[in-house]
């Protein structure tokens, strides 16, 4: 028998021993971390879970504080610890646990991620005014909802008759889930090209709280934007575009590269929500093509190429990036607004600028999670099969 500590990754403290024969398997150690944790795990199949050796790319193990600090990439894998364990392979494999392993007082030799819950869904709501006097809307939109595989929302349901359009008078409600944030886009996207619709998205920004029919507390918005102007070190130093795009007031809004909902839904990535290396100072158009705000998909994506030795500019360091645009019209619209002296690739969808950062790890590390994110949007929406109506 040989005695493994585990450890959940994102979950403080969470180092654990589970006892198991060398002669078995990943799978059956995947069975017996199950069983250890059956709170923690009880909706979770073994053969779901994600099993990492706890090693550092220096060959050491981690301990309870390396693990802490471990994160997770946009595929939920942690950063810089290899590929997952293979079910099939025995304990005593010499690359997990083999003849020359010899466990130390403090190690933790297996990291475990647990599935995210794929719970969540995406909501599309609107309305139609005067709908009842045109026939056929209802006919259209069902057909819409179906070919971007929309869902019944439980919480409309009335007795025992799902609903996800129904009139209020003359005006048609809207009220769909859908399983993608693609999807729900692109069902709100055939909505504003139907001529007989007048729809408009609902925003969370929308809400007023001084209007006299709101109530006195503020919804609290998990995503913020701060403003920042010409004075402060980050529209100086955290800055791609030109100056001048930022008009004669100079205010630019303050992003967060990792976004804050990830940053505050793990505890290892909290730390990141304040940080100042965790931002770039963008216009509200760059920052549209950025995050996608109002596309399908983020228009154009930004890398890390290098970054200098020490400190260039007083306590910062120096990060080279690379920023590509999703096509060749973009590509245009984006030269144009950065930062003179940027290089071009010879296709034109490359430019390569700079910015300056006082934590160069934060910096790249959120800046990879962005770009990973930013490349799994792109090749899911180049995979998409398209609709036909």
């Amino acid at each position: 028998m040989v005695k493994l500590f585990c450890a959940i990754v994102g979950v403080d403290g969470s180092a654990f021993p589970v006892e198991i024969d060398e002669n078995e398997t990943v799978g059956d150690l995947k069975e017996a971390i199950q069983k250890k944790k059956p709170n923690d795990l009880k909706d979770v199949d073994p053969d779901k879970l994600q099993l990492f050796l706890a090693k550092t790319t220096d060959g050491a193990w981690l301990d309870e504080a390396g693990v802490a600090a471990v994160a997770l990439d946009e595929c939920g894998h942690p950063h810089d610890f290899g590929d997952p364990m293979v079910a099939a392979n025995w304990i005593k494999n010499a690359t997990y646990f083999g003849e020359n392993f010899q466990p130390g007082e403090g190690d933790v030799h297996v990291l475990v991620v647990v599935p995210k819950s794929k719970t969540g869904l995406w909501l599309v709501t609107g309305s139609v005014e005067n709908a009842v006097d045109t026939k056929g809307i209802r006919c259209r939109l069902y057909r819409l909802a179906g070919a971007y595989l929309g869902y019944y929302d439980p919480a409309c349901r009335d007795e025992d008759k799902d609903n996800a359009f129904w009139y209020e008078d003359k005006t048609l409600c809207i009220h769909s889930l859908f399983g993608t944030g693609d999807n729900a886009l692109l069902f709100d996207n055939a909505l504003h090209d139907e001529s007989i619709t007048q729809l408009r998205r609902i925003y969370g920004g929308d809400y007023v709280p001084n209007d006299t029919e709101s109530q006195a507390s503020m919804l609290s918005l998990s995503t913020t934007t701060s403003i920042v102007d010409t004075m402060t070190d980050e529209f100086k130093y955290q800055r791609l575009e030109d100056e001048k795009w930022f008009g004669p007031v100079g205010k630019a809004q303050s992003c967060h590269v990792m976004s804050r909902e990830h940053c505050l839904e793990y505890p290892s990535y909290q730390k990141y929500d304040n940080d100042p290396s965790n931002r770039l100072a963008l216009s509200a158009e760059m920052r549209e093509w950025f995050d996608a705000r109002s596309f399908v998909v983020p228009m154009m994506k930004i890398s890390v190429e290098s970054t200098s030795e020490g400190f260039v500019l007083g306590n910062r360091y120096k990060v080279y990036l690379v920023v590509r645009a999703w096509n060749a019209d973009f590509a245009k619209l984006i030269l144009l607004r950065l930062k003179e002296g940027c290089d071009v690739s010879e296709d034109g969808l490359e430019m390569r600028t700079s910015v300056y950062v006082q934590n160069k790890e934060v910096f790249c590390e959120c800046m990879k999670w962005k770009c990973n994110g930013i490349e799994n949007r792109w090749r899911e929406h180049e995979n998409m099969v398209p609709a036909v109506d």
